[in-house]
Protein backbone atom coordinates (compact mmCIF):
# COMPACT_ATOMS: atom_id res chain seq x y z
CA UNK A 1 0.00 0.00 0.00
CA UNK A 2 2.80 2.40 0.85
CA UNK A 3 4.35 1.81 -2.59
CA UNK A 4 1.25 3.17 -4.37
CA UNK A 5 2.22 6.88 -4.19
CA UNK A 6 5.91 6.30 -4.96
CA UNK A 7 5.53 7.12 -8.67
CA UNK A 8 3.73 10.40 -7.87
CA UNK A 9 5.58 13.57 -8.88
CA UNK A 10 3.40 15.81 -6.67
CA UNK A 11 2.82 16.08 -2.92
CA UNK A 12 0.32 13.64 -1.43
CA UNK A 13 -1.30 13.12 1.95
CA UNK A 14 -2.91 10.14 3.71
CA UNK A 15 -6.25 10.94 5.36
CA UNK A 16 -8.49 8.77 7.53
CA UNK A 17 -12.22 8.49 8.05
CA UNK A 18 -12.95 6.61 11.26
CA UNK A 19 -16.59 7.64 11.40
CA UNK A 20 -17.56 4.54 9.42
CA UNK A 21 -16.79 0.83 9.75
CA UNK A 22 -14.62 -0.40 8.32
CA UNK A 23 -12.76 2.86 8.41
CA UNK A 24 -11.60 4.45 5.16
CA UNK A 25 -8.08 5.35 4.16
CA UNK A 26 -7.68 8.05 1.49
CA UNK A 27 -4.74 9.39 -0.44
CA UNK A 28 -5.27 13.00 -1.54
CA UNK A 29 -3.30 15.88 -2.98
CA UNK A 30 -2.82 18.53 -0.28
CA UNK A 31 -3.77 22.12 -0.91
CA UNK A 32 -1.12 24.49 -2.25
CA UNK A 33 -2.89 27.53 -0.79
CA UNK A 34 -1.37 29.25 2.24
CA UNK A 35 -4.20 29.22 4.79
CA UNK A 36 -2.58 30.61 7.95
CA UNK A 37 0.51 31.89 9.70
CA UNK A 38 2.66 31.52 12.76
CA UNK A 39 3.83 35.02 13.69
CA UNK A 40 6.33 36.02 16.34
CA UNK A 41 4.49 37.84 19.11
CA UNK A 42 1.08 36.51 18.03
CA UNK A 43 0.75 32.74 18.22
CA UNK A 44 4.42 31.72 18.22
CA UNK A 45 6.16 30.98 21.52
CA UNK A 46 9.56 29.64 20.35
CA UNK A 47 11.26 29.12 17.03
CA UNK A 48 13.99 26.57 16.19
CA UNK A 49 15.13 26.17 12.59
CA UNK A 50 17.70 23.72 11.18
CA UNK A 51 19.05 23.95 7.61
CA UNK A 52 20.71 20.73 6.36
CA UNK A 53 22.62 21.17 3.04
CA UNK A 54 24.13 17.66 3.22
CA UNK A 55 20.97 16.06 1.83
CA UNK A 56 21.01 18.02 -1.43
CA UNK A 57 20.70 16.11 -4.73
CA UNK A 58 20.92 18.17 -7.92
CA UNK A 59 21.62 15.37 -10.46
CA UNK A 60 19.58 12.19 -10.41
CA UNK A 61 19.99 8.98 -12.46
CA UNK A 62 16.58 7.24 -12.45
CA UNK A 63 16.40 3.47 -13.07
CA UNK A 64 13.27 1.33 -13.22
CA UNK A 65 12.39 -2.33 -13.76
CA UNK A 66 14.90 -4.86 -15.04
CA UNK A 67 18.59 -5.32 -14.46
CA UNK A 68 21.88 -4.81 -16.27
CA UNK A 69 21.55 -3.68 -19.87
CA UNK A 70 17.83 -4.49 -19.70
CA UNK A 71 17.10 -2.05 -16.88
CA UNK A 72 14.62 0.72 -17.68
CA UNK A 73 16.12 4.22 -18.05
CA UNK A 74 15.01 7.60 -19.38
CA UNK A 75 17.39 8.00 -22.34
CA UNK A 76 14.67 7.42 -24.97
CA UNK A 77 12.48 10.22 -23.54
CA UNK A 78 15.28 12.56 -22.40
CA UNK A 79 17.25 13.24 -25.58
CA UNK A 80 19.60 10.32 -25.01
CA UNK A 81 20.71 11.65 -21.59
CA UNK A 82 20.48 9.18 -18.69
CA UNK A 83 20.03 11.78 -15.91
CA UNK A 84 18.13 14.90 -14.80
CA UNK A 85 19.85 17.84 -13.10
CA UNK A 86 19.39 21.45 -11.98
CA UNK A 87 22.02 23.92 -13.18
CA UNK A 88 21.18 26.61 -10.56
CA UNK A 89 21.56 24.18 -7.65
CA UNK A 90 24.81 22.81 -9.10
CA UNK A 91 26.23 26.33 -9.44
CA UNK A 92 25.32 27.20 -5.81
CA UNK A 93 26.03 23.96 -3.95
CA UNK A 94 28.23 21.97 -6.35
CA UNK A 95 27.39 18.74 -8.13
CA UNK A 96 25.50 16.30 -5.88
CA UNK A 97 24.61 13.17 -7.97
CA UNK A 98 22.45 10.24 -6.88
CA UNK A 99 21.38 6.96 -8.55
CA UNK A 100 17.70 6.44 -7.80
CA UNK A 101 16.44 2.86 -8.39
CA UNK A 102 12.75 2.04 -8.21
CA UNK A 103 11.82 -1.24 -9.93
CA UNK A 104 8.08 -0.58 -9.73
CA UNK A 105 8.37 1.66 -12.80
CA UNK A 106 7.89 -0.05 -16.16
CA UNK A 107 7.25 3.09 -18.23
CA UNK A 108 10.04 5.57 -19.00
CA UNK A 109 7.71 8.61 -19.09
CA UNK A 110 6.39 7.89 -15.60
CA UNK A 111 9.90 7.18 -14.36
CA UNK A 112 11.15 10.54 -15.65
CA UNK A 113 8.20 12.50 -14.20
CA UNK A 114 8.66 10.95 -10.75
CA UNK A 115 12.41 11.60 -10.84
CA UNK A 116 11.79 15.23 -11.78
CA UNK A 117 9.47 15.64 -8.79
CA UNK A 118 12.18 14.29 -6.45
CA UNK A 119 14.80 16.54 -8.02
CA UNK A 120 12.62 19.60 -7.43
CA UNK A 121 12.51 18.75 -3.71
CA UNK A 122 16.08 17.57 -3.28
CA UNK A 123 17.86 20.39 -5.13
CA UNK A 124 17.53 22.82 -2.18
CA UNK A 125 18.56 22.32 1.44
CA UNK A 126 16.03 20.81 3.79
CA UNK A 127 14.75 23.30 6.37
CA UNK A 128 13.31 21.69 9.48
CA UNK A 129 11.50 24.00 11.89
CA UNK A 130 10.15 23.27 15.33
CA UNK A 131 7.73 25.88 16.63
CA UNK A 132 5.70 26.11 19.81
CA UNK A 133 2.55 28.10 19.52
CA UNK A 134 -0.93 28.62 20.78
CA UNK A 135 -4.18 27.42 19.30
CA UNK A 136 -6.05 30.72 19.09
CA UNK A 137 -9.10 29.07 17.51
CA UNK A 138 -10.32 28.40 21.02
CA UNK A 139 -10.80 32.15 21.51
CA UNK A 140 -13.79 34.11 20.27
CA UNK A 141 -13.09 35.83 16.98
CA UNK A 142 -10.21 33.45 16.05
CA UNK A 143 -12.31 30.47 15.06
CA UNK A 144 -10.66 30.33 11.62
CA UNK A 145 -7.13 30.56 12.96
CA UNK A 146 -6.86 26.81 13.34
CA UNK A 147 -3.92 24.79 11.93
CA UNK A 148 -3.87 21.10 11.17
CA UNK A 149 -1.38 18.60 9.75
CA UNK A 150 -0.90 19.12 6.01
CA UNK A 151 -1.72 22.83 6.03
CA UNK A 152 0.60 25.21 4.21
CA UNK A 153 1.42 28.19 6.47
CA UNK A 154 3.71 31.20 6.54
CA UNK A 155 6.42 31.69 9.17
CA UNK A 156 6.83 35.37 10.04
CA UNK A 157 9.90 36.27 12.11
CA UNK A 158 11.54 39.66 12.45
CA UNK A 159 14.79 40.33 10.59
CA UNK A 160 14.32 37.48 8.06
CA UNK A 161 12.30 36.66 4.98
CA UNK A 162 9.01 34.88 5.36
CA UNK A 163 9.15 31.12 4.83
CA UNK A 164 6.40 28.94 3.42
CA UNK A 165 6.32 25.58 5.15
CA UNK A 166 3.91 22.70 5.66
CA UNK A 167 2.82 21.26 9.00
CA UNK A 168 4.00 17.64 9.03
CA UNK A 169 3.01 16.88 12.63
CA UNK A 170 1.54 18.50 15.75
CA UNK A 171 1.43 17.46 19.40
CA UNK A 172 0.05 18.66 22.72
CA UNK A 173 1.84 17.98 25.99
CA UNK A 174 -1.17 18.74 28.22
CA UNK A 175 -4.60 18.14 26.74
CA UNK A 176 -6.49 19.02 29.91
CA UNK A 177 -4.37 21.64 31.72
CA UNK A 178 -3.03 23.62 28.77
CA UNK A 179 -4.81 22.50 25.55
CA UNK A 180 -3.85 25.60 23.57
CA UNK A 181 -0.12 24.89 23.86
CA UNK A 182 0.90 23.04 20.63
CA UNK A 183 4.23 21.93 19.21
CA UNK A 184 4.37 22.10 15.40
CA UNK A 185 6.91 20.27 13.20
CA UNK A 186 7.32 22.19 9.97
CA UNK A 187 9.15 21.22 6.79
CA UNK A 188 9.73 22.83 3.42
CA UNK A 189 9.53 19.48 1.57
CA UNK A 190 7.78 16.18 2.11
CA UNK A 191 10.63 13.83 1.28
CA UNK A 192 14.39 13.81 0.94
CA UNK A 193 17.20 11.41 0.12
CA UNK A 194 17.31 10.14 3.71
CA UNK A 195 13.69 9.03 3.41
CA UNK A 196 14.51 7.24 0.14
CA UNK A 197 17.42 5.41 1.76
CA UNK A 198 15.12 4.33 4.56
CA UNK A 199 12.72 2.94 1.93
CA UNK A 200 15.55 0.88 0.44
CA UNK A 201 16.32 -0.60 3.84
CA UNK A 202 12.65 -1.47 4.28
CA UNK A 203 12.62 -3.26 0.90
CA UNK A 204 15.62 -5.32 1.89
CA UNK A 205 13.90 -6.36 5.11
CA UNK A 206 10.78 -7.35 3.18
CA UNK A 207 12.85 -9.40 0.71
CA UNK A 208 14.42 -11.29 3.61
CA UNK A 209 10.94 -12.34 4.68
CA UNK A 210 10.21 -13.82 1.26
CA UNK A 211 10.83 -17.50 0.47
CA UNK A 212 14.26 -17.97 -0.99
CA UNK A 213 13.73 -19.12 -4.54
CA UNK A 214 12.65 -17.96 -7.96
CA UNK A 215 9.65 -18.25 -10.25
CA UNK A 216 10.46 -20.04 -13.51
CA UNK A 217 8.57 -20.64 -16.74
CA UNK A 218 8.91 -24.13 -18.21
CA UNK A 219 8.01 -24.31 -21.90
CA UNK A 220 7.56 -27.61 -23.76
CA UNK A 221 7.07 -27.48 -27.57
CA UNK A 222 5.63 -30.37 -29.62
CA UNK A 223 5.01 -30.82 -33.38
CA UNK A 224 4.33 -34.21 -35.01
CA UNK A 225 1.90 -36.28 -37.09
CA UNK A 226 -0.71 -38.40 -35.31
CA UNK A 227 -3.91 -40.33 -35.96
CA UNK A 228 -6.71 -42.19 -34.16
CA UNK A 229 -4.32 -45.02 -33.23
CA UNK A 230 -1.08 -43.09 -32.58
CA UNK A 231 -1.80 -39.93 -30.53
CA UNK A 232 0.50 -36.95 -30.03
CA UNK A 233 2.30 -37.56 -26.71
CA UNK A 234 3.86 -34.78 -24.60
CA UNK A 235 5.96 -35.98 -21.66
CA UNK A 236 7.44 -33.78 -18.94
CA UNK A 237 9.03 -34.21 -15.51
CA UNK A 238 8.60 -32.23 -12.28
CA UNK A 239 11.61 -32.34 -9.97
CA UNK A 240 11.53 -32.55 -6.18
CA UNK A 241 12.88 -28.99 -5.74
CA UNK A 242 9.75 -27.53 -7.39
CA UNK A 243 8.09 -25.97 -4.35
CA UNK A 244 4.90 -24.67 -5.99
CA UNK A 245 3.19 -25.13 -9.35
CA UNK A 246 1.40 -21.90 -10.13
CA UNK A 247 0.00 -22.68 -13.61
CA UNK A 248 -0.05 -25.55 -16.12
CA UNK A 249 -1.60 -24.50 -19.45
CA UNK A 250 -1.87 -26.17 -22.88
CA UNK A 251 -2.18 -24.28 -26.16
CA UNK A 252 -2.46 -26.29 -29.41
CA UNK A 253 -3.83 -26.40 -32.94
CA UNK A 254 -4.35 -29.24 -35.45
CA UNK A 255 -2.89 -29.05 -38.97
CA UNK A 256 -2.96 -31.29 -42.07
CA UNK A 257 -1.07 -34.60 -41.96
CA UNK A 258 2.38 -34.12 -43.53
CA UNK A 259 4.87 -36.40 -45.36
CA UNK A 260 8.25 -35.64 -46.91
CA UNK A 261 8.62 -38.11 -49.86
CA UNK A 262 6.52 -40.10 -52.35
CA UNK A 263 8.45 -43.31 -53.17
CA UNK A 264 10.78 -45.83 -51.43
CA UNK A 265 13.31 -48.48 -52.55
CA UNK A 266 11.97 -51.95 -53.65
CA UNK A 267 14.06 -55.18 -53.45
CA UNK A 268 12.20 -57.30 -56.04
CA UNK A 269 10.43 -60.63 -55.43
CA UNK A 270 8.74 -63.66 -57.03
CA UNK A 271 5.06 -63.25 -56.43
CA UNK A 272 2.72 -66.17 -57.13
CA UNK A 273 -1.01 -65.78 -56.88
CA UNK A 274 -3.21 -68.37 -55.21
CA UNK A 275 -4.66 -71.08 -57.48
CA UNK A 276 -7.84 -70.24 -59.31
CA UNK A 277 -10.66 -72.80 -59.38
CA UNK A 278 -11.68 -71.98 -62.92
CA UNK A 279 -15.19 -71.11 -64.03
CA UNK A 280 -17.64 -71.15 -66.89
CA UNK A 281 -18.70 -67.66 -67.79
CA UNK A 282 -21.67 -67.01 -70.06
CA UNK A 283 -22.41 -63.69 -71.58
CA UNK A 284 -25.91 -62.30 -71.47
CA UNK A 285 -28.15 -63.20 -74.39
CA UNK A 286 -27.82 -61.05 -77.48
CA UNK A 287 -30.92 -60.01 -79.35
CA UNK A 288 -29.36 -60.38 -82.78
CA UNK A 289 -30.08 -58.00 -85.59
CA UNK A 290 -29.72 -57.20 -89.33
CA UNK A 291 -26.80 -55.16 -90.58
CA UNK A 292 -26.41 -53.93 -94.18
CA UNK A 293 -23.25 -52.53 -95.75
CA UNK A 294 -23.30 -49.41 -97.80
CA UNK A 295 -23.89 -49.88 -101.56
CA UNK A 296 -20.88 -50.73 -103.74
CA UNK A 297 -20.38 -49.14 -107.13
CA UNK A 298 -18.97 -52.28 -108.80
CA UNK A 299 -16.18 -52.12 -111.41
CA UNK A 300 -13.85 -54.02 -113.75
CA UNK A 301 -10.61 -55.51 -112.50
CA UNK A 302 -7.81 -57.02 -114.65
CA UNK A 303 -5.20 -59.45 -113.34
CA UNK A 304 -1.52 -59.02 -114.02
CA UNK A 305 -0.25 -60.38 -117.33
CA UNK A 306 1.00 -63.98 -117.47
CA UNK A 307 4.08 -64.92 -119.48
CA UNK A 308 2.66 -68.17 -120.83
CA UNK A 309 4.85 -71.28 -121.27
CA UNK A 310 5.11 -74.89 -122.45
CA UNK A 311 3.93 -77.76 -120.29
CA UNK A 312 4.52 -81.47 -121.07
CA UNK A 313 2.21 -84.05 -119.63
CA UNK A 314 3.42 -87.27 -118.12
CA UNK A 315 3.37 -90.44 -120.14
CA UNK A 316 -0.11 -91.90 -120.46
CA UNK A 317 -1.34 -95.26 -121.70
CA UNK A 318 -4.64 -96.65 -123.03
CA UNK A 319 -7.27 -95.28 -125.25
CA UNK A 320 -8.38 -91.80 -124.37
CA UNK A 321 -9.22 -88.50 -125.81
CA UNK A 322 -7.25 -85.28 -125.58
CA UNK A 323 -8.60 -81.80 -125.48
CA UNK A 324 -6.72 -79.38 -127.68
CA UNK A 325 -6.45 -75.69 -126.97
CA UNK A 326 -5.60 -73.16 -129.61
CA UNK A 327 -2.82 -70.73 -128.99
CA UNK A 328 -5.05 -67.81 -129.68
CA UNK A 329 -8.37 -69.28 -128.59
CA UNK A 330 -9.45 -69.14 -132.18
CA UNK A 331 -9.14 -66.37 -134.67
CA UNK A 332 -12.35 -65.07 -136.22
CA UNK A 333 -11.97 -64.39 -139.91
CA UNK A 334 -13.59 -61.19 -141.03
CA UNK A 335 -16.97 -61.58 -142.92
CA UNK A 336 -18.14 -62.94 -145.26
CA UNK A 337 -16.04 -65.88 -144.16
CA UNK A 338 -17.62 -67.18 -140.95
CA UNK A 339 -14.98 -69.61 -139.80
CA UNK A 340 -12.70 -69.85 -136.79
CA UNK A 341 -9.10 -70.91 -137.32
CA UNK A 342 -7.44 -73.25 -134.83
CA UNK A 343 -3.72 -73.96 -134.62
CA UNK A 344 -3.42 -77.67 -134.01
CA UNK A 345 -0.31 -79.66 -133.19
CA UNK A 346 -0.26 -83.29 -134.36
CA UNK A 347 2.03 -84.50 -131.56
CA UNK A 348 4.90 -85.10 -133.96
CA UNK A 349 6.13 -81.60 -134.02
CA UNK A 350 3.96 -80.59 -136.97
CA UNK A 351 1.47 -77.79 -136.86
CA UNK A 352 -1.56 -77.31 -139.02
CA UNK A 353 -4.26 -74.73 -139.34
CA UNK A 354 -7.80 -76.11 -139.10
CA UNK A 355 -10.67 -74.05 -140.31
CA UNK A 356 -13.92 -74.81 -138.58
CA UNK A 357 -17.31 -73.09 -138.64
CA UNK A 358 -17.69 -70.26 -136.21
CA UNK A 359 -20.26 -72.14 -134.14
CA UNK A 360 -17.78 -74.96 -133.47
CA UNK A 361 -17.14 -75.24 -129.74
CA UNK A 362 -13.91 -73.59 -128.61
CA UNK A 363 -12.76 -76.84 -127.10
CA UNK A 364 -11.68 -79.31 -129.76
CA UNK A 365 -10.79 -82.83 -128.78
CA UNK A 366 -9.18 -85.69 -130.61
CA UNK A 367 -11.22 -88.65 -131.49
CA UNK A 368 -9.00 -91.07 -129.73
CA UNK A 369 -5.46 -92.05 -128.90
CA UNK A 370 -3.69 -95.28 -127.97
CA UNK A 371 -0.23 -96.29 -126.91
CA UNK A 372 2.25 -94.63 -124.65
CA UNK A 373 2.86 -91.00 -125.58
CA UNK A 374 3.12 -87.55 -124.19
CA UNK A 375 1.34 -84.31 -124.84
CA UNK A 376 2.88 -80.88 -124.76
CA UNK A 377 0.76 -77.81 -124.11
CA UNK A 378 1.89 -74.32 -124.83
CA UNK A 379 0.13 -71.47 -123.02
CA UNK A 380 0.87 -68.11 -124.62
CA UNK A 381 1.25 -64.87 -122.59
CA UNK A 382 -2.18 -63.59 -121.61
CA UNK A 383 -4.22 -61.77 -118.87
CA UNK A 384 -7.54 -62.30 -117.14
CA UNK A 385 -10.23 -59.67 -116.33
CA UNK A 386 -13.48 -59.64 -114.41
CA UNK A 387 -16.26 -57.09 -113.80
CA UNK A 388 -18.06 -56.51 -110.46
CA UNK A 389 -21.54 -54.92 -110.81
CA UNK A 390 -23.05 -52.43 -108.33
CA UNK A 391 -24.23 -54.35 -105.26
CA UNK A 392 -24.74 -54.28 -101.44
CA UNK A 393 -24.19 -56.76 -98.59
CA UNK A 394 -26.83 -57.62 -95.97
CA UNK A 395 -25.84 -59.50 -92.79
CA UNK A 396 -28.39 -60.82 -90.27
CA UNK A 397 -27.18 -61.81 -86.76
CA UNK A 398 -29.73 -63.99 -84.89
CA UNK A 399 -30.22 -63.88 -81.10
CA UNK A 400 -27.39 -65.80 -79.44
CA UNK A 401 -25.11 -66.04 -76.37
CA UNK A 402 -21.41 -66.67 -75.73
CA UNK A 403 -19.81 -68.90 -73.13
CA UNK A 404 -16.22 -69.11 -71.87
CA UNK A 405 -14.67 -71.95 -69.91
CA UNK A 406 -11.77 -70.83 -67.63
CA UNK A 407 -9.91 -73.91 -66.37
CA UNK A 408 -8.06 -74.08 -63.01
CA UNK A 409 -4.87 -72.06 -63.32
CA UNK A 410 -2.41 -69.80 -61.40
CA UNK A 411 -0.52 -66.61 -62.23
CA UNK A 412 3.08 -65.83 -61.29
CA UNK A 413 4.90 -62.52 -61.49
CA UNK A 414 8.68 -62.23 -61.29
CA UNK A 415 9.89 -58.84 -59.95
CA UNK A 416 13.65 -58.40 -60.35
CA UNK A 417 15.67 -56.38 -57.79
CA UNK A 418 15.15 -52.69 -58.48
CA UNK A 419 14.99 -49.26 -56.82
CA UNK A 420 12.56 -46.35 -57.01
CA UNK A 421 13.86 -42.80 -57.04
CA UNK A 422 12.66 -40.81 -53.99
CA UNK A 423 10.87 -37.58 -54.81
CA UNK A 424 11.54 -35.23 -51.90
CA UNK A 425 9.06 -32.54 -50.89
CA UNK A 426 6.40 -31.60 -48.32
CA UNK A 427 3.04 -33.19 -49.04
CA UNK A 428 -0.11 -32.57 -46.98
CA UNK A 429 -3.39 -34.45 -46.86
CA UNK A 430 -6.26 -32.23 -48.05
CA UNK A 431 -8.48 -33.09 -45.06
CA UNK A 432 -8.36 -32.23 -41.33
CA UNK A 433 -9.59 -34.09 -38.25
CA UNK A 434 -12.88 -32.84 -36.84
CA UNK A 435 -12.31 -33.58 -33.12
CA UNK A 436 -9.64 -34.62 -30.61
CA UNK A 437 -9.47 -36.53 -27.33
CA UNK A 438 -7.11 -35.12 -24.67
CA UNK A 439 -5.90 -37.22 -21.76
CA UNK A 440 -3.81 -35.82 -18.87
CA UNK A 441 -2.19 -38.54 -16.75
CA UNK A 442 -5.04 -40.82 -17.83
CA UNK A 443 -7.74 -38.26 -16.98
CA UNK A 444 -10.05 -37.14 -19.81
CA UNK A 445 -10.14 -33.41 -20.50
CA UNK A 446 -13.64 -32.14 -21.51
CA UNK A 447 -12.35 -30.45 -24.68
CA UNK A 448 -12.92 -31.86 -28.19
CA UNK A 449 -12.23 -28.90 -30.50
CA UNK A 450 -9.17 -29.23 -32.77
CA UNK A 451 -7.68 -26.01 -31.31
CA UNK A 452 -7.33 -24.72 -27.76
CA UNK A 453 -5.80 -21.70 -26.00
CA UNK A 454 -4.42 -21.81 -22.44
CA UNK A 455 -6.37 -24.87 -21.34
CA UNK A 456 -5.93 -25.30 -17.56
CA UNK A 457 -4.52 -28.80 -16.95
CA UNK A 458 -3.85 -28.47 -13.20
CA UNK A 459 -7.08 -30.24 -12.08
CA UNK A 460 -6.24 -33.28 -14.26
CA UNK A 461 -2.58 -33.85 -13.25
CA UNK A 462 -1.97 -36.88 -11.05
CA UNK A 463 -1.89 -35.98 -7.34
CA UNK A 464 -1.16 -37.53 -3.97
CA UNK A 465 -3.09 -36.09 -0.99
CA UNK A 466 -4.08 -33.12 -3.15
CA UNK A 467 -0.47 -32.27 -4.13
CA UNK A 468 0.69 -32.66 -7.73
CA UNK A 469 3.17 -35.53 -7.99
CA UNK A 470 6.82 -34.60 -8.44
CA UNK A 471 7.43 -37.24 -11.10
CA UNK A 472 6.71 -38.04 -14.74
CA UNK A 473 3.56 -36.72 -16.38
CA UNK A 474 2.04 -37.41 -19.79
CA UNK A 475 -0.42 -35.61 -22.05
CA UNK A 476 -1.91 -37.26 -25.17
CA UNK A 477 -3.86 -35.58 -27.96
CA UNK A 478 -5.65 -38.11 -30.22
CA UNK A 479 -7.49 -36.86 -33.33
CA UNK A 480 -10.29 -38.79 -35.04
CA UNK A 481 -8.35 -38.87 -38.35
CA UNK A 482 -4.85 -38.31 -39.65
CA UNK A 483 -3.50 -34.88 -38.67
CA UNK A 484 -0.57 -32.94 -37.24
CA UNK A 485 -0.54 -31.38 -33.75
CA UNK A 486 1.40 -28.21 -32.89
CA UNK A 487 1.36 -27.73 -29.11
CA UNK A 488 2.89 -25.58 -26.37
CA UNK A 489 2.78 -26.61 -22.71
CA UNK A 490 3.71 -23.79 -20.30
CA UNK A 491 4.20 -24.22 -16.54
CA UNK A 492 4.96 -21.49 -14.01
CA UNK A 493 6.73 -23.02 -11.03
CA UNK A 494 8.53 -21.75 -7.94
CA UNK A 495 11.86 -23.52 -7.44
CA UNK A 496 14.23 -23.72 -4.49
CA UNK A 497 17.59 -25.25 -5.38
CA UNK A 498 18.42 -27.85 -2.72
CA UNK A 499 20.01 -30.44 -5.01
CA UNK A 500 23.13 -30.58 -7.15
CA UNK A 501 26.48 -28.95 -6.57
CA UNK A 502 28.28 -25.71 -7.33
CA UNK A 503 30.89 -26.20 -10.05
Amino acid sequence: MLSIPKPFDTAYEWTYDTSVYPWVLNIVEPSTEVIGELRWGKNMGSFDEVIDPTKIVNRIYPLGAGEGVNQLGIESVNGGVAYLDDAVSIAEYGLKPYVWVHRNFENQDTLKASAQGLLDEWKIPKISTSVTGSDLSMLEGYEFDKHRVGDLIRIVVDDRDDTIVRIVSESKGDLTGDPSNIVFDLNNKLDDIATTQTDLQRKQQVNEAYSQGATNILNYDYQDNCDEVNPATIKFFLDDDVVNINTCELTFDTDNFRSYSQATKGGGALVESTSSGGAVVKSTSSGGGSTATSSSGGGTSTSTSSGGGSTQTSVGGGDHRHQMYSLSDGIIISPPTQYRLYDVQDGLGNNSIVELPIDTPAAVTTYGASGIHTHELTIPSHSHGFSTPNHAHDVTIPSHSHSMDIPDHAHSINLPDHTHEVEHGIYKLPTLPTSVEIMVDGNLLPHTAITGDRLNLEPYLSKTSGKINRSRHEITIKPNAKGRVNANLILRVFIQSHVGQVV
